[in-house]
This record gives structure tokens, C-alpha cells and sequence, in this order.
């Protein structure tokens, strides 16, 4: 447990509290079209439309990146069938905001609201904080359940696309028994979340909507 401790304060002072309020959804580009928002300072953003994609339709030869800035109307879906209904706005609003931002620092941008790295402020929720995260490997979760078995998570990897010459970042999602978690943990404890049950992870994908 004296490791756990370590780790987890030095989880917590890495990543703070996020005072932000939102994100920037999609940077504007030379040629864009869309509704344009624009920001304190000059910055433009243009709006994406996000959905879950239709379990029929035209989108499924249409497979992009996860941040593709030159894309405006985009849907995602997971590879395998899994019970996201009652996720699935929380999940749409997430990659939405997250949507042509360069940094794609999760750290920073979203350790507020619902979606965080750790869920440790709570008397009504479970309590646990997500180890491992790394400049190229982050975990979020939806701190919004009683029991950490069942909260989703959403993981970002980033490799090294050669032929684009550009990061490719690549989404999964867990609804459910994401993380093994220690049995040994002591009264109300924060839960260390770090070694993934691979089998119940699914790569998100995403699509170009035709019109």
C-alpha cells in the first residue's frame, strides 16, 4: 500500500484540477466551411456534428482518423457489440470536444466534470485513479458510478504514422470490468486502476458521414 500511496499522490499533483470550463472543438483550417466560433484572443474553432453511427448505412468504407481537422461531419462506432446505450451521449460529447485539438492532452483539458482521470472527491461514487498514463497512453473515466467494475473508460494511444508523417491517435472503450483491481484495498482508499482486462477493450472507430 506504501507504493500505491506514493504513486497516487504523485498522480494527483501531476495532474490537478482543470479550471477550464471547455475545449476548443475543431480547429479552423484554410478552405473550412461550418458554423465558426471564435475565441478569446482571435481563435477560430468550427464546429464538428458527431454521432453514433447508424448500424446499417454507407459509412462503413469511409474509416478516418480520430482528429482528422479537414473532416466536419463524422460518426463512431465500436468493432464489437457492446452495451453503450446509456453511455453513449456521455461518450458523443467526449469525442466531439475533443475533436481537432492538436494537443490532445487529456491531462489538462479534462480533469473536470465527468470525464477524469481519477474519481476521488465522492461520497456516492467509487473512488479509483488510473496509473500508467503516459505521453503517449491515457485512460479517462466516467466518474458517475457506485461500483468501479462498472465504469466505462476510454483509452487514446498515439503512434507514428510514416506514410501520413503525422501521429495517428487511436481511441478504445470499456463499458465494463476495465482495470484488475486490488482486493487488498483498505476502508474508503481510492481503487488503483493500471493493468487493463484486455479482452473487454474495443478500438472505437471512426467515420466520414455522407450526405
Amino acid at each position: 500500500m506504501t507504493l500505491m500511496g506514493r504513486g497516487l499522490v504523485g498522480l494527483i499533483g501531476a495532474t490537478g484540477v482543470s479550471s477550464a470550463v471547455g475545449v476548443p472543438i475543431v480547429l479552423n483550417s484554410s478552405g473550412a466551411t461550418g458554423p465558426v466560433d471564435t475565441l478569446p484572443g482571435g481563435r477560430e474553432v468550427i464546429q464538428v456534428s458527431m454521432n453514433k453511427c447508424e448500424s446499417t448505412g454507407s459509412h462503413n468504407n469511409l474509416k478516418i482518423n480520430f482528429g482528422d481537422e479537414e473532416i466536419r461531419d463524422v460518426c463512431w462506432n465500436i468493432s464489437e457489440d457492446k452495451k453503450i446505450g446509456e453511455h453513449e451521449s456521455e461518450l458523443t460529447s467526449l469525442f466531439k470536444s475533443q475533436w481537432g485539438d492538436s494537443n490532445q492532452n487529456w491531462n489538462s483539458n479534462l480533469n473536470q466534470g465527468k470525464w477524469t482521470q481519477q474519481c476521488l472527491d465522492s461520497e456516492t461514487q467509487s473512488t479509483w485513479a488510473v496509473f500508467g498514463n503516459t505521453g503517449s497512453r491515457d485512460y479517462l473515466g466516467l466518474c458517475n458510478t457506485t461500483e468501479v467494475n462498472q465504469t466505462p473508460f476510454v483509452k487514446k494511444v498515439k503512434t507514428w504514422n510514416q506514410t501520413a508523417n503525422k501521429d495517428i491517435w487511436t481511441i478504445s472503450m470499456c463499458v465494463q470490468d476495465c482495470f484488475e483491481t486490488d482486493a487488498g484495498s483498505i476502508g474508503n482508499s481510492p481503487v488503483a486502476l493500471q493493468t487493463e482486462k484486455t479482452e473487454n477493450w474495443s478500438e472505437v472507430a471512426f467515420n466520414r458521414k455522407t450526405r
